[in-house]
């Protein structure tokens, strides 16, 4: 709703036959099913709308791509980008104003930063970037669906991951000596 509504201003502020359909849509008393006019007025606002989510999804999967590439190298990058751009589901909520594609990638981009940043930092603070960007993506995701709130036990579960692997350092020093 968010991307959408930015996506529709911008549309508003460029074309001023969007304007007009949505002055002509505040003006009705409600929508029917059998108003024609309406729908396509509403068509025109949209578009916006459609247009904003699509380009976010992309860079989505252009970050996708450079997060993968980061941890498994350029091949799994390339087959996880491909993978991306050609899923039916995530391709064709792109060019819908929906929601769960948006979800999808925001979620993913998340736990992928999170990953980078645990991989190659632990949890020291020398890099802010990757634990900001998994912020942020968490955000996003959270503002666009409430199920993807789920991101926060998910990512304290990760978090405990760099502990067990330190863990078992100790524990295989301890026999070794």
């Amino acid at each position: 709703t968010w991307l959408g509504a930015i996506g529709m201003t911008a549309q508003m502020l460029l074309s001023p036959e969007s304007r007009e359909a949505y002055e002509w849509l505040t003006h009705i008393a409600y929508l029917t099913p059998d108003n024609v006019e309406a729908f396509k007025r509403l068509g025109i606002l949209l578009t916006g709308g459609r247009v904003a989510v699509a380009l976010v999804n992309s860079l989505g999967i252009s970050l996708i791509y450079l997060l993968v590439k980061r941890l498994w190298g350029r091949p799994a990058a390339i087959v996880s980008g491909l993978f991306l751009a050609f899923d039916p589901f995530l391709a064709g909520l792109s060019g819908l104003l929906h929601v769960d594609g948006l979800s999808a990638t925001f979620v993913t981009l998340s736990l992928l930063a999170t990953a980078v940043w645990l991989r190659e930092y632990g949890m020291t603070k020398r890099a802010i970037i990757w634990p900001a960007l998994a912020g942020i993506a968490a955000g996003l995701a959270a503002l666009t669906k409430t199920p993807t709130l789920l991101l926060i036990p998910v990512t304290g579960i990760a978090f405990l991951w760099p502990l067990a692997g330190y863990r078992e350092i100790q524990f295989r020093d301890r026999l070794l000596t």
